[in-house]
């Protein structure tokens, strides 16, 4: 399995209080970002700034802990999961960590071909 954080938001309230930052309540609902696989581990992009975050397949929201989502008013964002994670990692884990990488738009077939050309594997 592809590494996930798990226990997002008490890494986040623990982070937050550091920085003597209030604890977002609520989420906003104009912005979603795509989680992606980089170097086998579940992250997604900061939309507002160059950060990024380790993220937790069971909790749909995104926080940075470089910008502290100042541009959405300190709020979580949600993130955006592809339906068929488990096949996309079953796919990557053939390959090593720093080669497991994917975003969205990258099709299962895609990443196959990867690994016939690469590993000599499907």
């Amino acid at each position: 399995m592809i590494k996930s954080q798990t226990g997002i938001e008490n890494f986040t309230k623990n982070m937050l209080r550091k920085h003597g930052i209030p604890f977002p309540v609520k989420t906003d609902e104009n912005v979603t970002i795509k989680a992606e696989i980089n170097h086998g581990r579940l992250i997604a992009k900061c939309p507002f700034c160059s950060g990024a975050e380790l993220v937790d397949r069971n909790d749909r929201r995104f926080f940075c802990l470089s910008c502290f989502n100042k541009s959405v008013n300190g709020n979580w964002v949600s993130i955006e999961f592809p339906a068929n994670l488990e096949e996309i990692e079953t796919v990557l884990e053939k390959r090593l960590e720093i080669n497991q990488n994917w975003q969205f738009g990258e099709g299962i077939s895609f990443l196959e071909s990867e690994n016939v050309k690469n590993l000599g594997v499907a």
